[in-house]
């Protein structure tokens, strides 16, 4: 019966067992090269084994063979004058060397995996459930020896070959923990190097084989994990603390603290999360979940703690009330956001979900496991790759908004968001007087037009101005107009809306807006009516006249006096309507304004005066004559008939 047949790394040779009998033929021809019965080379190498050659491997870089029976293997090589042969504690079925042949792995029907050196040492042992027929090495074997540090935020990593086989990893701040078959090896992050540089350094041996199923390294000690067991070490070796949990440990996680007094959590397999500080020897019980425990994270302000259990759930607590404060479905991982609270996601069914608040969830596709999340970016663990996915935010800011907490807005926009959703955030600060909010949502994108009313508004709120008039402004600066004058009406400064609609020389949009007004406050039978007598910076009128007598002004400026005239009759502002006419010489137009002036009231008898003095100061002997006796003047009418 052929158990296997192997070829030599060049394919040159091939090798059978049958029997007791190793057969060496040559590829090319078939011929037989060397019999070896029962593992007596003739004329080669006496090589005895007591039981049948059930399996040969040669190493991939040399002629060095390797045959297993039910009681020992044997490795032979063509330069050796014996053949080395070892124990073993169940039938060898199967073998399989490294690609650079450094380590042989050897399979047992005891469920059993060995691993040798080249020159038949034990290394390491691994247990399994069942017959182990078959091995293969990964053809990378750096990933087993080889340890890689990633900088999540950079991207840079770093190798440190090890060369050995790496059993178990453990990393906190600039601490890194490497076990390896016979001793944990403890680097550094290099004190003083740049930080794009990363380099580690060791700086403590433990040669001992501490047997553990997690490892975990804070800033001054080792703790190993084995079961329900914990063990705290020093770098040294030295083993200061030993915690007993009712329960088997599931995870644990590094929560931070002074160096030498740092904090565990422990997720058990009784549903149990306990606290454990280093440098105390009493456990913590903090919450009791009804299922096994996953995985688990704390909030940054270590408010809030998110646990992932064997049902796939994942159910967040309340670190101060312990209550249950929400609870969703498909998780394998968890991790809360360091830079913000009230967020966390959690991966699973080929979906990262991402939850914020009270708000619905936000999901995208996402292989693997959460590993950490940090800003808008969740890095996750896919097979032996670590990925980083950038996680949209302005869902999470519109929620906000809605809300009206604005504070929360503008920090999750500061996690990341485009400019648009900056603009629309400082744009709804502003309309809430958010002043603070607005200036960092406006300064972020740079809108200079936005800082400057800000400025305003901040000067105007110290000095007392009512909120009404402020958002009035807001609304004004942001072009709706008829919105603004409406709320300059309903905070009772009615000329504010006068005079924005002035400087924007919109006469017609405020005359229909004045008129509107009007009738609503009549229909509220406010104090105001139609016609009624409104205060303004000149004197009194009504709104109408308010509103003409602005836009006479803005005629005036532009040189169009005629017009400017015209609107101050209406305006009843006759003494600024004859100043016009006597300085443009108008003398017919302005002998018609005396003829409607009947002098019954200061301002039509202040502009029949000046009206007078024109008249006699050009000349104008009669008009001046008439308009002296309609004031009832006569001592100045017949002066004016002397001197003419």
């Amino acid at each position: 019966m052929h158990f296997q047949i192997p070829c030599c790394i060049d394919g040159s040779e091939l090798v059978t067992g049958i029997g007791s009998r190793v057969l060496v033929y040559e590829t090319a021809a078939g011929d037989l090269l060397h019999s070896l019965r029962g593992h007596k080379a003739e004329g080669v190498v006496k090589y005895n084994h007591n039981d049948s050659v059930q399996v040969l491997a040669y190493n991939p870089l040399s002629q060095q063979l390797a045959s297993g029976t039910a009681n020992d293997f044997g490795l032979w090589s063509p330069d050796l004058k014996h053949v080395a042969k070892h124990k073993v504690t169940s039938k060898v079925v199967s073998l399989a060397w490294t690609n650079d042949g450094q380590f042989l792995a050897l399979g047992l029907y005891d469920g059993h995996i060995s691993i040798r050196t080249r020159v038949g040492e034990e290394t390491t042992t691994i247990q399994r459930d069942a017959p182990v027929w078959t091995l293969s090495w990964n053809p990378n074997r750096e990933h087993m020896t080889d340890v890689v540090v990633q900088h999540l935020i950079t991207n840079q990593d770093i190798r440190i070959q090890c060369k050995d086989y790496v059993k178990k990893l453990a990393v906190y701040k600039g601490c890194l923990a490497v076990q390896l078959p016979k001793q944990i090896t403890i680097y550094q992050l290099k004190l003083g190097a740049d930080s794009d540089d990363m380099l580690y350094t060791p700086v403590a041996v433990i040669e001992q084989e501490l047997e553990c199923n997690l490892l975990v390294v804070t800033a001054q000690h080792l703790t190993l994990c084995q079961d329900r067991k914990l063990q705290l070490y020093s770098f040294q070796g030295v083993k200061t603390r030993e915690w007993v949990m009712d329960s088997i440990i599931r995870y644990i996680k590094v929560v931070g603290g002074p160096a030498g007094r740092e904090g565990l959590l422990l997720g058990l397999k009784d549903g149990q999360v306990v606290t454990i500080y280093i440098d105390n020897p009493f456990p913590v019980n903090l919450v009791k979940h009804n299922t096994s425990i996953r995985c688990l994270d704390l909030s940054s302000s270590r408010g809030k703690l998110a646990v992932v259990d064997d049902n796939n759930t994942v159910q967040v607590y309340s670190m101060q009330t312990k209550a249950l404060l929400s609870q969703d479905s498909n998780a394998n991982s968890v991790a809360w956001n360091t830079e913000f609270e009230d967020m966390l996601c959690f991966s699973g069914s080929g979906k990262l979900s991402t939850k914020t608040a009270d708000f619905p969830l936000h999901q995208q596709k996402m292989q693997g496991f959460v590993v950490a999340f940090k800003g808008s970016q969740v890095f996750c663990l896919h097979y032996n790759s670590m990925q980083a996915l950038e996680v949209p935010q302005s869902a999470s800011m519109q929620g906000y908004l809605a809300a009206g907490d604005f504070d929360n807005a503008c920090k999750v926009a500061c996690l990341g968001v485009p400019d648009a959703q900056w603009a629309a955030l400082g744009h709804a600060a502003l309309q809430a007087l958010e002043l603070e909010v607005a200036s960092k949502a406006f300064g972020r994108i740079k809108e200079t037009r936005y800082l400057r009313l800000l400025h305003q508004l901040d000067q105007a709120q110290k000095a007392g101005q009512p909120p009404a008039i402020l958002k009035a402004d807001v609304l004004a600066y942001q072009g709706k107009y008829q919105e603004a004058a409406r709320a300059y009406a309903r905070a009772g400064s009615v000329q504010r809306a006068m005079d924005m609609f002035s400087d924007l020389r919109q006469f017609a949009e405020a005359k229909a807006w004045a008129e509107e007004w009007e009738r609503t406050k009549a229909s509220e039978q406010a104090p105001l009516r139609p016609g009624a007598m409104l205060p303004d910076r000149n004197g009194t009128g009504t709104l109408s006249q308010a509103l003409v007598q602005k836009q006479a002004e803005w005629n005036e400026e532009m040189k169009d006096f005629q017009a400017a005239a015209n609107m101050y009759l209406q305006a009843k502002k006759f003494d600024k309507a004859v100043t016009i006419m006597g300085r443009n010489q108008w003398w017919d137009k302005l002998n018609q304004v005396v003829g409607q002036l009947q002098g019954q009231d200061d301002a039509e008898r202040t502009a029949l005066r000046l009206s007078a003095a024109f008249f006699r100061r050009a000349g104008q002997t009669q008009f001046a004559k008439e308009t002296y006796v309609k004031l009832q003047d006569y001592q100045a009418s017949m002066l004016c008939l002397l001197l003419h």
